[in-house]
């Protein structure tokens, strides 16, 4: 993407479609979400609070601290399921937030 191109998403200009799906993907964000975000200024793809003025993002859940949230909540409700099991059902988790568009692929 060209400088000029970059700045007039920066401005809100009008751009092609095909340049906010390449913002979505740099972003890691859900395709869509850049035109989302045009439409409701409000709108934010991260977790965030307004403090006095100044708005404070949080980062998003890595895939890493997933599974470990994962692994440790099955180890302390189920602890008679196997190590292959608990992966098992990190994978198959991440798997469907990827498929939701809640967690970016890697």
């Amino acid at each position: 993407m060209s400088i000029t191109t970059w700045r007039r998403v920066e401005e809100g200009q009008p751009v092609r479609d095909i340049t906010y799906a390449r913002v979505d993907e740099v972003m890691s964000w859900p395709l869509g979400t850049s035109t989302r975000i045009i439409e409701d200024p409000d709108y934010s793809p991260i977790a965030s609070e307004v403090v006095k003025g100044a708005r404070f993002s949080k980062a998003p859940l890595s895939s890493e601290a997933l599974r470990q949230a994962i692994q440790n909540a099955t180890i302390a409700t189920a602890p008679e399921l196997t190590g292959a099991q608990i992966q098992e059902l990190q994978e198959r988790a991440i798997e469907e937030l990827r498929r939701q568009g809640l967690l970016p692929s890697d």
